[in-house]
């Protein structure tokens, strides 16, 4: 049901991008775009199909997703989010399961220092 449901929001946003209705049956409010691409590339890994190219040529499942999410990224970078600290850590996981360590190792600092930017360290129990 929640597969579904993600898929649709992600059809939806992608066909309206202008859009201000909720695209989720409950009603309940949007998951932002680069935190879906996110999961669905990260999902990706645990799934036997693969996604070819124009050309033909074979590309592991997932790719499409995942390049998607670091070009929104790409243009969050000034400012600390929630979302974007999700999203960084998914995509993070993603990169170490394809082999790129750096790139995880990279992008696993960048979510941090956001998330301490956020005050995400801190203890609710004081506020």
């Amino acid at each position: 049901l929640y597969k579904v449901s993600f898929f649709r929001q992600y059809r939806h946003g992608m066909a309206n991008p202008d859009s201000k209705e909720p695209s989720t049956p409950s009603g309940g409010g949007k998951v932002p775009v680069v935190l879906l691409l996110a999961m669905f590339a990260l999902a990706s890994r645990y799934s036997n199909l693969e996604d070819s190219t124009p050309d033909g040529t074979s590309i592991r499942a997932g790719k499409v997703y995942l390049e998607k999410a670091k070009k929104i990224l790409n243009h969050d970078y000034e400012s600390s989010k929630l979302v974007s600290v999700q999203a960084m850590l998914l995509i993070a996981y993603q990169e170490i399961g394809m082999g790129g360590m750096s790139s995880a190792w990279i992008r696993t600092g960048m979510a941090t220092r956001m998330a301490q930017d956020l005050g995400l360290f801190r203890d609710v129990e004081k506020w």
